[in-house]
């Protein structure tokens, strides 16, 4: 990890259903730098711009055609498999908080358990804020739609490691600076003065709250593929 100046320390030993090869992960990490500097999912204010990058469920996509390649390469097409399966390469975030917090962000957090939805309801949370989505900005690459799809999860509740919400007052230059990089993103929502919670602006009009997800799906597909084995 000389890239980004991290040691790892420590390990993690566990047993994943259907999996059946070594996997290495970082579940507690440790950093030190200035108080001033540090960046929490707390941190986001009315009006601030809510930033996405990279699209929902990532990290489902990804675990799933590299669990059960077989199974994805019968039912989709060729090159949307390889996109659904090189999504292994885009499970972190690290690069992208780096860059926006370059251009200035005053809170972040990764969309992991509960997906792009739990991720957003976490931030409103603990930030006092309502955040209001708009359906017609948000993004997913093709290989998501077509593989959660293919086994009838939601893309939004599914887990996204390698997704990054941010909450900042310079939303398109945030935007502008992750695409120079390569990195997919976009403008989604608004905070707002409010209860804390989410809401979806529906694009024929109309806005429908969104609730923290009670289970992440990718898990019952995770299981049920393993089962059909």
């Amino acid at each position: 990890m000389a890239e980004i100046g991290v040691a790892v320390v420590a390990g993690h030993t566990g047993r994943y259903e259907g999996v059946d090869y070594p996997m290495v992960g970082g579940f507690t990490m440790f950093g030190i730098g200035p108080r001033e500097r540090l960046v929490t999912s707390r941190g986001a204010r009315p009006g601030d711009d809510i930033v996405m990058t990279k699209g929902p469920a990532i990290e489902a996509t990804a675990l799933l055609a590299n669990y059960f390649p077989e199974y994805f390469r019968a039912r989709l097409p060729p090159d949307v498999f390889q996109e659904a399966y090189d999504l292994y390469w885009k499970m972190s975030c690290w690069r992208d908080g780096l860059i926006a917090s370059r251009v200035g962000v005053h809170a972040m957090h990764d969309a992991t358990e509960g997906g792009v939805w739990g991720a957003l309801v976490e931030v409103a949370e603990a930030s006092g804020v309502r955040i209001v989505v708009d359906e017609e900005k948000l993004f997913m690459p093709r290989a998501v739609k077509a593989l959660t799809e293919a086994v009838g999860i939601d893309p939004w509740s599914a887990i996204s490691e390698g997704t990054l919400i941010i909450a900042t007052d310079r939303g398109q230059e945030v935007v502008e600076a992750l695409r120079s990089e390569g990195i997919e993103a976009a403008v989604i929502g608004r905070a707002e003065a409010g209860a804390p919670g989410v809401a979806l602006r529906r694009r024929g009009g109309g806005v429908d709250p969104i609730e923290r997800p009670e289970k992440d799906p990718f898990w019952v597909a995770v299981s049920e593929l393993s089962r059909a084995r």
